[in-house]
């Protein structure tokens, strides 16, 4: 599925000194793009709040909204709610081109562009728990039937030994 790129970008340049606010909203087209994060769709709206002092901007970005990706148990669509903060930090600078680190990205002064595409899209996948199940009883009847059968107790024959001694000892 080609999506279109540069969809979502910051011009740098022209956010003025102090605190500023910008909103995105991630359709389904922009976050099916990558079928490995089992990401099928949805919507998410990224809200960044940021300050700019001088050539430096503290931003952070907060992702909210549902998507639709597959269950862990039964293996099914489902949607999600989902929802998380990250914080970046952008220094404008006088190196050309754009340098990524862990949490600080250098921008060129000749290029103040800040393309948000990848960003945001990791955003939305960072988004997602380690475990995606429906709610309790959203799953196929069968695989909740599996399921519960699996998380019953099954008394351990090591430890019925040990309760029946205590059992004598009481008595």
């Amino acid at each position: 599925m080609a999506v279109q790129k540069d969809r979502f970008f910051l011009a740098l340049n022209t956010i003025p000194e102090g605190e500023f606010s910008e909103q995105f909203v991630l359709d389904s087209e922009f976050l099916a793009q990558e079928n490995p994060f089992e990401l099928l769709g949805g919507e998410l709206t990224v809200f960044v709040e940021g300050v700019r002092t001088e050539d430096k901007f503290q931003m952070t970005f907060i992702v909210e909204g549902m998507v639709d990706t597959i269950c862990d148990r039964c293996n099914t669509p489902f949607s999600l709610e989902v929802g998380n903060e990250f914080p970046l930090s952008v220094e404008l600078t006088n190196a050309e081109g754009q340098q990524d680190g862990d949490e600080e990205i250098l921008i060129s002064r000749n290029e103040p562009i800040l393309n948000l595409d990848d960003l945001l899209f990791e955003f939305a996948v960072l988004s997602l728990p380690m475990r995606k199940v429906h709610e309790e009883g959203g799953c196929l009847e069968e695989v909740e039937d599996f399921y519960r059968s699996q998380n019953q107790e099954k008394e351990d024959p090591r430890w019925s030994v040990l309760k029946q001694l205590n059992t004598e000892n009481q008595e």
